[in-house]
């Protein structure tokens, strides 16, 4: 009996579709939908567009194969090639994106901020919420995401804002009960490890931790990576670096001669 009711009313469901006027089931218009990616040219951060993009690459790509259906997908990076750090990004974003956004009419489109993130998350999410579209920021938020007054259309796929950093170390410190902390500054790499150096100095300040200060500029000469650290040896085992890449490998030649001369006593953490 519930196999001939099932039967009965399959065939009920065909014959409503095929005797109902077409105007009653119109065809789904497909949906265009701009996607734009700001971001820095170079190898200034690993987040720049030169080292995240094809993974942007490969996502549109795939949004694209399985929603070809519901939606006509395009995506722009957006990029001056004039701007090679985070804090000049960060000042030029709003102006970069506006242009951008005015130039045709988005009227009849959905728009999306995608970022791979520097510094600049709270100047994006500005305009984000006075248009009302859509920020998915990646490797940098910021606590005002919280806000949803002020972040009404604001999500992110970084579970730790990098204006956390300074907590995020000081975490790790209390963690370990280390009870002082050599911290190194390279000025001349990225914008983030500045704010980094800042937000750690403020929130140590805060907590009365030890921390012994220092910076230099890379971009201004070579540092003297073994002298400094015979004297980071003398008080501290803990080092703090916040530096480019290749900064760090000089970092670490350095430790390794002064290891060579048998002073083991330093541990460096970057």
């Amino acid at each position: 009996m519930m196999r001939a009711v099932s039967s009965n009313a399959f065939g009920l469901l065909i014959v409503c579709f095929l005797t109902f006027p077409e105007p009653l089931f119109p065809a789904r218009s497909i949906i265009n939908l701009d996607i734009v990616s700001p971001g820095v040219i170079g190898n200034y951060t690993a987040s720049s567009i030169n080292l995240s993009g094809p993974a942007f690459d490969v996502s549109i790509s795939r949004l694209r194969e399985r929603f070809l259906a519901h939606f006509n997908i395009s995506h722009t990076f957006l990029y001056n090639y004039s701007i090679l750090n985070c804090v000049d990004f960060q000042n030029e974003v709003q102006n970069m994106l506006a242009r951008w956004y005015y130039t045709v009419d988005r009227s009849e489109s959905v728009t999306v901020i995608m970022t791979p993130g520097c510094i600049e998350s709270a100047q994006l999410n500005e305009l984000a919420a006075t248009w009302n579209v859509l920020l998915i920021s990646t490797a940098n938020s910021a606590p005002a995401i919280r806000d949803k007054a002020k972040s009404p259309s604001w999500v992110t796929t970084n579970l730790f804002p990098s204006s956390y950093y300074g907590e995020i170390f000081n975490q790790l410190i209390v963690f370990h009960n280390w009870t002082s902390i050599d911290i190194l500054l390279d000025r001349g790499s990225t914008g983030s490890y500045v704010l980094m150096f800042s937000l750690t100095i403020a929130v140590l300040e805060n907590r009365k931790m030890r921390a012994t200060n220092r910076d230099y500029n890379s971009s201004s000469g070579e540092f003297e990576f073994p002298a400094f650290l015979q004297r980071v040896s003398t008080r501290n085992r803990i080092l703090l670096f916040l530096g480019s890449p290749n900064e760090l490998r000089k970092l670490l030649v350095g430790f390794d001669k002064l290891a060579i001369q048998g002073d083991n006593h330093c541990h460096e953490s970057g």
